[in-house]
Parts: C-alpha cells; structure tokens; sequence
C-alpha cells in the first residue's frame, strides 16, 4: 500500500508524517482493496478570525469506491485522529457492503 502525505500553506513534519504513516499502515489489515492512501494537511487563516485552522483530507484509493474523510481542528493531529476514525468507520462499512453482495452472488 502507498501513502502519500502533502502540505499547503505549511510543511508536513517529519514527526507528523511518522505518526501518520503509522496510523495509515493499520488501514492495509481492513484488506487487499486498498492500494493507496492520500493525505492532505492544510492551514487555512481568515481574515475576520485570529485562529488558525488545520484541516486533514484522507482519500482511500483501490478497487472499488474512493473513500474520504475530512475534520478541522486547531491542531493537525487532533484534526488527524478525527478525519482517521471517521476514514476507519467509513472503510469498515464498505468492506461489510462488499462482503455482503459477493455473499448474495
């Protein structure tokens, strides 16, 4: 499986990306359907807000659907973890919905 880890308006880590990298390699045990995974760190500023806001994109690539999470927090890892459990749920769904059609064939 590859992953694919990118920034804009900032630089990914060599930290974030390892603890990343870890997380994601967990995603290859859900089956073979999975080739590659892309994540996209981004900071967004606005101008009306003094916050900063990190956002993480998860996008699964493989046969069968493209599946994606996103989440938004003030910190990348927080934003991470939320957009890898909603990734991790969504990918445990459609495993189950592929299982269930080929066992109705």
């Amino acid at each position: 499986m590859e992953f694919m880890i990118s920034g804009r308006n900032l630089t990914v880590s060599d930290r974030f990306r390892e603890y990343a990298d870890e997380k994601v390699s967990k995603i290859a045990s859900l089956g073979d359907k999975v080739q590659r995974v892309d994540a996209k760190v981004s900071k967004e500023t606005k101008a009306r807000q003094t916050d900063e806001m990190l956002t993480v994109e998860l996008t699964v690539l493989g046969r069968g659907p493209v599946i994606r999470a996103e989440a938004s927090a003030a910190d990348k890892f927080a934003a991470f973890d939320l957009a890898y459990n909603k990734l991790l749920e969504r990918l445990r769904r459609a495993v189950t919905d592929w299982m269930a059609r080929s066992n109705d064939q």
